[in-house]
């Protein structure tokens, strides 16, 4: 009695006909060469046929265990590939046991061959010009400046091997006006030891001296505008010296925030406080000279641990990472470092 009910029930559904829209994979509606190969990509596509199975055998009222959901996924997917096959042959006929042209053995099967040799060997060609490309590119030569506003910069210092040169440039004095803006620029040059040329590597901070702190005189202000007008001979500049620089091969050299803990703002753990000096000597011929600040947390407890050459209280020491040279070639796999 089960069974014929079945039987009538199914006679009825053919004869009312099945609906056109029923759940599933909507690149398998039809039979043809763009849906073939647009299955077979998202076959192709690490795990995704197998999370698409799982879910719906999770969602899905079914009887069968996950491995028969699986094997009847296989067998649908196997069962599209020939319909989609079946589809080409009757649109594109082609005599029976007539050897295939040289155009699809070499276009299909040379192409095949290619993304396997380049999924084979390309990373061994990587692995393997590591020796050869991944050579350290040093600084050269390093050069800052420090200005006021829109003026010259009273400070230039560049530092070529072990030679340092400071030159002095002439500031008007006087001159007063609602923001202070002091900048610090740093310029690193490196010899590409591969392809033997100089690149530059740039970087620039600017620090704003507001004219009030807490409703007072900003006192930072106050002593590098007497230190201007040599009522006293040297002043405080906070936040402005980059302690670490990341140089990359994109010709950017960043100031580096994470080696250094934070004191009072944010900007402390990526620049370091510098003192600014005139030494009159004679009046026209007086330097101007930076020192970095040694009497902060991060001095005591990271900086005066390291084994700097040179004393970094009476000199400007940075410490750079630089990114490796690799050939031009492999520049879009290596511009990030």
């Amino acid at each position: 009695m089960v069974k014929c009910f079945y039987l009538l029930l199914g006679a009825y559904q053919i004869r009312q006909g099945f609906p056109f829209r029923i759940i599933g994979n909507f690149l398998c509606k039809k039979y043809g060469i763009m849906n073939k190969i647009l299955f077979k990509g998202f076959m192709w596509i690490p795990f995704l046929f197998e999370i698409r199975t799982l879910m719906d055998w999770i969602w899905t009222d079914t009887s069968l265990s996950m491995f028969q959901w699986l094997k009847m996924e296989d067998i649908f997917a196997y069962l599209f590939d020939v319909k989609c096959s079946r589809q080409m042959d009757q649109k594109y006929p082609s005599i029976r046991g007539a050897p295939k042209g040289r155009i699809i053995k070499y276009s299909m099967g040379g192409g095949l061959l290619l993304v396997i040799f380049a999924a084979i060997w390309f990373p061994l060609l990587i692995f393997a010009l590591a020796k050869y490309g991944n050579e350290p590119s040093l600084p050269h030569e390093v050069t800052v400046t420090m200005d006021i506003n829109d003026y010259y910069p009273i400070y230039t210092m560049s530092a070529e091997g072990n030679k340092i040169v400071s030159t002095l440039n002439v500031i008007p004095y006087g001159r007063e006006q609602n923001l202070v803006t002091v900048t610090f620029s740093w310029s690193i040059s490196r010899i590409d030891p591969i392809e033997n040329k100089v690149s530059t590597a740039t970087g620039r901070h600017e620090h704003i001296l507001k004219p009030l702190v807490g409703g007072k005189p900003n006192p930072e202000r106050v002593g590098l505008l007497s230190l201007l007008r040599r009522e006293r001979n040297s002043a405080l500049i906070y936040n402005i010296f980059p302690k670490y620089i990341r140089i990359t091969n994109r010709g950017h050299a960043i100031s580096v925030p994470h080696l250094m803990e934070r004191i009072y703002s944010v900007d402390d753990r990526s620049y370091r406080n510098l003192t600014l000096s005139y030494d009159e000597g004679n009046y026209s011929n007086g330097w101007w000279s930076l020192k970095e600040s040694c009497d902060d947390y991060n001095y005591e407890v990271y900086l005066k641990k390291l084994n700097f050459q040179e004393d970094q209280c009476n000199n400007l020491v940075m410490v750079t990472f630089s990114d490796t040279s690799f050939p031009k070639a492999l520049s879009f796999l290596t511009g990030k470092g």
